[in-house]
């Protein structure tokens, strides 16, 4: 099939346009981009008219896990189609579990206006579905497919318990339209890895690039959606038009019953306690999202002798450290690293700088993970801050994080578009697993 390629020939306006900052000092990067390093595309631009088939846009993924249930969501163009899933797990026969639709008025139209044959999001009635797939226990991992249609799958698990290990992957700044993000996502599952779930450290589509839409989004990102759980963190370009942020973020991937809110939050497995924080909302001392930073720390700190907490991680947007061509955050950083070590976490992710970054501050690293394919940009202007020598590693990649739990360790390898281990490095746990 002859492919769409929409970048090709833009002008560079068009292409500062992709970048979290938009600053218009710095540079962009599309070398070598090729249709053909995107299966998904053709999928994408043979989606045609609307509610066509079973009806399912987008989808499916799941949204939520607990300790004995998952949360598969999917979207539809009509009522009643597909109404469930069929879930099965190891050993066991496929299990039909029940969905209930709601119907959700969407407000405007999207056009992917630099890439015409990318499917819009039209204004107008769509069926947000969601399976509650429980009574599983801890750990327990399966696959699911939508009824209606069979090719529609993807796999889960649930949150584990304190005696177990874990994998999951972390990926920010995914922009599949620039073709740069689809040769990243084969690299997140291996014959010896695969992800309970992924964190999306924000910025998840662009419509200010003007080469995506949620519905052409969906499919490009599939491939990682259907390794596991879903859980993203708030980026700046989830507010790119007043209904984004409402109406597709909120709807896709909040009320999931963690920990918190629907914008920060938490949840545990294995034993390891995952903060999820948004940089788009106040996070001093007496912000709401800030009080209930210290009170969910002081909860962590007065568990750090517990057999059954190994210790926490972090994640969200914007860096507090960073010498790339974005904005630092020396306030917050002076504010909050101090209780994020009494606390027991063992690193910090965030996104935002399009590249990658590690920095060994405080005896834990700290790793900037926003390479997931929007336009890469300068990850060394700002190398004359002064803690830019705690800087061990970085560069412009396009990259995700493969991480996994390892005794008294969190083991992460940084892997590019070609498969290649960029970075290889651990971070302390304060403990290994629970002996059951």
């Amino acid at each position: 099939m002859r492919k769409f390629l929409p970048f090709v020939a833009l002008p560079l306006a068009a292409l500062i346009a992709f970048s979290c900052s938009k600053s218009p000092s710095a540079t962009t990067a599309l070398d070598d981009a090729d249709a053909g390093d995107d299966a998904g595309l053709d999928e994408v631009i043979d989606a045609g008219v609307p509610c066509e088939g079973a009806g399912i846009q987008k989808g499916p993924w799941v949204a939520g896990a607990s300790l004995t249930s998952v949360i598969v969501r999917w979207e539809t163009c009509r009522a009643g189609s597909p109404l469930g899933i069929h879930a099965t797990t190891a050993g066991a026969t496929a299990r039909a579990v029940q969905g209930r639709e709601t119907p959700f008025t969407l407000s405007l139209d999207h056009d992917a206006v630099l890439a015409p044959k990318a499917p819009k999001d039209y204004a107008g009635m769509v069926w947000t579905h969601e399976a509650v797939v429980d009574g599983l226990n801890a750990g327990t991992c399966g696959t699911y497919s939508l009824d209606g249609d069979a090719t529609k799958t993807g796999a889960f698990c649930t949150l584990r318990a304190p005696t177990d290990e874990l994998q999951f992957v972390a990926i920010g700044d995914t922009n599949p339209g620039l073709l740069r993000t689809g040769p990243l996502l084969p690299f997140g599952k291996t014959a010896s890895f695969a992800p309970d779930f992924v964190i999306h450290l924000g910025d998840i589509q662009y419509y200010d690039s003007r080469l995506e839409t949620w519905a052409s989004w969906f499919p490009l990102m599939q491939p990682l959606l259907g390794l596991g759980g879903f859980f993203p963190v708030i980026g700046n370009h989830e507010f790119e038009n007043p209904t984004d942020f409402p109406e597709f973020f909120m709807r896709f991937f909040a009320s999931t019953g963690f920990k918190g809110t629907d914008r920060w939050h938490m949840f545990e497995s294995a034993g390891i306690a995952f903060i999820i924080l948004d940089t788009e909302s106040p996070m001093d001392d007496a912000s709401e999202q800030g009080i209930w930073m210290k009170s969910t720390l002081s909860a962590l700190e007065a568990r750090k002798n517990d057999a059954d907490y190994r210790g926490a991680v972090v994640g969200f947007h914007k860096p507090f450290l960073t010498c790339g061509d974005t904005y630092d955050n020396a306030p917050l950083l002076a504010l909050w690293e101090p209780r994020y070590i009494a606390a027991g976490v063992a690193t910090v992710f965030a996104g935002h700088m399009h590249g990658y970054e590690r920095f060994d501050h405080g005896g834990r690293p700290w790793v900037v993970t926003g390479g997931g394919g929007g336009a890469i940009r300068d990850p060394n202007q700002n190398m004359n801050r002064a803690y830019c020598n705690e800087r061990t590693k970085g560069g412009a990649y396009y990259h995700l994080m493969r991480v996994h739990s390892e005794g008294t360790k969190l083991h992460m390898d940084a892997v590019d578009d070609t498969g290649t281990i960029i970075d290889a490095f651990d971070a302390p746990l304060l403990r290994g697993p629970k002996t059951p």
